[in-house]
């Protein structure tokens, strides 16, 4: 009776452990999109007439530069 309950246990705290890695990676991937699309949307503005908007384009790449990987 004992080992079914280990087992059980075992199979448990294996369930939790694929979950906590599920979500991790749910959010790095969630993280990396948000950056993906703030980076293209100050290069749009790089693109853009107005000198105000060029330099949030700047302002905003600036900002990613710290939370890209290396």
């Amino acid at each position: 009776m004992r080992s079914s309950t280990t087992r059980s246990s075992c199979a448990a705290q294996e369930n939790v452990r694929h979950s906590e890695e599920a979500q991790r990676r749910t959010h790095e991937l969630t993280e990396h999109g948000q950056v993906t699309d703030r980076f293209a949307a100050a290069v749009a503005q790089l693109g853009d007439t107005n000198p105000a908007v060029q330099l949030g384009g700047v302002h905003i790449e600036g900002r990613l530069v710290g939370r890209l990987p290396r």
